[in-house]
């Protein structure tokens, strides 16, 4: 793995990125497809996506430009794409914050869990895609403004009114909060499969979430 790392980042120092840092979730993986980190480019703190895995890396980028230009505003803004040959390097703003899967469970993560589930079904309900993976540390809440960001769209699918790709983003999501063994929230999510009409289980569920805090 540490091979693979020095060759990233000797083609990002080619290209001018200095002080690169591997992201914690980079160095946990064994996947050597694709790294991602913290470098500074042109003076500004950015977040990086190094990859040969050509597909996914510019159906991201491909995914990011789209969502901007019909406003949605809780992503990353993409602000360059490298194509060297076999090599993709993609670069967005750095979001400062921490992620949802760094707060403990209790009143702020239920309020930042009930806002994301909130932007996921934006997502599937104006724009007609799913994120594809939901979990912890692809959910940011910005450090100042609390606002929460989504990040990470290399497994977007287009849904095309297919409600089916709607019950595999609750899959997603139910496996993801089986990891943090929160099963008061899993149980919820469950109840709402059995639910025909999605805009009002998922009211429901964000009801019940925030309710809780209260």
């Amino acid at each position: 793995m540490s091979g693979f790392r020095n060759m990233w980042k000797r083609i990002l120092q080619n290209y001018e990125f200095n002080n690169i840092e591997y992201s914690k979730r980079c160095l946990d993986s064994y996947s050597t497809d694709v790294f991602t980190g913290y470098a500074f480019y042109k003076d500004k703190r950015i977040f990086f996506k190094i990859s040969t895995h050509k597909e996914n890396i510019i159906k991201e980028y491909d995914i990011l430009n789209m969502l901007h230009k019909k406003g949605i505003d809780f992503i990353p803004k993409v602000l360059y794409f490298f194509d060297i040959e076999n090599i993709k390097i993609l670069v967005t703003e750095y979001i400062e914050g921490e992620t949802l899967g760094d707060l403990m469970y209790g009143e702020e993560f239920i309020n930042m869990a009930a806002e994301s589930f909130e932007k996921l079904y934006r997502l599937y309900s104006e724009i007609g895609i799913t994120h594809g993976d939901w979990h912890g540390s692809n959910i940011i809440i910005q450090k100042d403004t609390k606002k929460v960001y989504l990040i990470d769209f290399e497994n977007s699918k287009t849904i095309a009114d297919d409600l089916n790709m709607w019950k595999e983003e609750l899959d997603n999501i139910v496996s993801s909060l089986d990891d943090w063994v929160l099963s008061d929230v899993r149980n919820i999510l469950y109840d709402w499969y059995g639910k025909e009409t999605y805009r009002e289980s998922l009211d429901e569920l964000i009801l019940i979430l925030r309710s809780g805090c209260e």
